[in-house]
């Protein structure tokens, strides 16, 4: 995990070079999961918005979260490779909302370690996937050369 967390968003270079033996599968697969695990972004981008407008007491309007909606969307698909991009796009979000900018200062005091953990997640849980795959592709060693750990011998 430590080395994960000091590469950052690198293009999954730990991924596909010191895991898996099947590049192939991760040549695929870490794009694939970069693409996907921008939902992780949108999802903070929103919360921080809601978190700006209740801590300025400001209500959000039904109407409002329609907008906020397609606006995360298309802010998220430009935030994905980028370390720390997502407070920059949350920035945007409360400009266009009218809600505060001051907030930043909170959600920036904790996005650098909210950066880390998130970051990790998103490596580990796209190295499971592609040792999974290689498994199922018939690669019975990725599996135990990516844990370490041998297979359990049934009695």
């Amino acid at each position: 995990m430590v080395i994960v967390c000091c590469t950052e968003k690198r293009g999954g270079r730990v991924t596909s070079d010191d895991t898996l033996r099947d590049l192939a599968i991760a040549g695929f697969g870490v794009p694939l999961g970069a693409t996907i695990n921008m939902s992780g972004s949108a999802i903070y981008i929103t919360l921080a918005a809601i978190f700006a407008a209740n801590i300025s007491g400001t209500p959000i309007a039904t109407g409002d979260l329609l907008t906020v909606g397609v606006t995360v969307l298309l802010m998220s698909i430009g935030v994905g490779g980028v370390p720390g991009g997502a407070v920059v796009m949350a920035g945007v979000l409360l400009h266009q909302m009218g809600l505060p900018v001051e907030a930043m200062a909170i959600i920036m005091a904790v996005d650098r370690i909210n950066d880390m953990f998130c970051t990790a997640s998103n490596v580990v849980g796209d190295t499971a996937v592609n040792t999974i795959v290689a498994r199922m592709e018939g690669n019975p060693d990725s599996l135990e050369e990516a844990t370490g750990l041998a297979p359990v011998q049934e009695k």
